[in-house]
């Protein structure tokens, strides 16, 4: 059975609306953002992000929800995310990481955006490194992955 990735504001306001089943009405990716994640390690190790939740901007049904609030969750890790994955051609078919990114997404169908990863030069010819950029609410971590074509 093949994994269903979904966007990580969906992952993280699918759990939030379960986990709290007395909201008077369902969070979702029209009326709220995400800002400001920072990686937190919560008690017993059971977090590693914090960041704010708020209403986006313009969004005028103001019945249930205002302000900002802290959440805490876990980012995922893209070493587990993307273990075992190959870039597909070689090093000289990409610019940088993020062009690379695009097509393990076509490759793979994943949810990951371009924008979650930092930008690196594509000069080694064996292997390229993903840096997920601090900022990214979905995802956390590094990983070298390996071309499927070589020099």
């Amino acid at each position: 059975m093949e994994k269903e990735y979904k966007p990580p504001l969906d992952r993280i306001l699918e759990e939030l609306n379960r986990l709290n089943p007395g909201f008077p009405s369902s969070l979702t990716s029209d009326s709220v953002q995400i800002t400001s994640p920072a990686l937190f390690t919560g008690p017993g190790g059971l977090t590693n992000t914090r960041a704010t939740l708020a209403l986006k901007a313009g969004v005028l049904d103001r019945q249930y929800f205002s302000g900002t609030t802290l959440i805490y969750y876990n980012r995922l890790s893209i070493a587990r995310l993307l273990l075992g994955f190959k870039i597909p051609g070689r090093n000289t078919d990409y610019a940088n990481s993020q062009a690379a990114m695009t097509a393990l997404k076509a490759k793979y169908q994943l949810q990951i955006s371009s924008t979650d990863i930092s930008l690196v030069a594509t000069t080694n010819p064996a292997s390229l490194q993903f840096i997920t950029r601090s900022d990214s609410i979905g995802y956390t971590g590094t990983i070298t992955l390996p071309y499927e074509i070589t020099a």
